[in-house]
């Protein structure tokens, strides 16, 4: 489970503070805080657990399969980062 509240405000603190130097990319720290059992990337019941609680992440999980490259049954930030890239959006 996610604990806290993602909302437009949190996701934004989240994001300011993530510019330190332990999270140079603005997404690193949100998807940190997804990883819930800290495996490096992300499974489909996190992201399930993400679009249950905040109602985002709903491309990821409809197209899992095509976004975990190495077919590892996780998605990593560089795949999750990819994907949007692809989509001309940023993480």
């Amino acid at each position: 489970m996610i604990e806290g509240s993602f909302n437009s405000q949190s996701i934004s603190q989240l994001r300011d503070a993530s510019f330190s130097r332990d999270h140079p990319n603005p997404g690193q720290a949100l998807f940190n805080r997804i990883d819930q059992n800290d495996s490096g990337g992300l499974d489909f019941d996190e992201i399930l657990a993400l679009v249950d609680k905040t109602g985002r992440g709903g491309k990821l999980l409809e197209n899992f399969g095509r976004v975990d490259q190495d077919e590892s049954g996780e998605l990593s930030f560089r795949e999750i980062k990819a994907f949007f890239k692809g989509m001309d959006l940023t993480v």
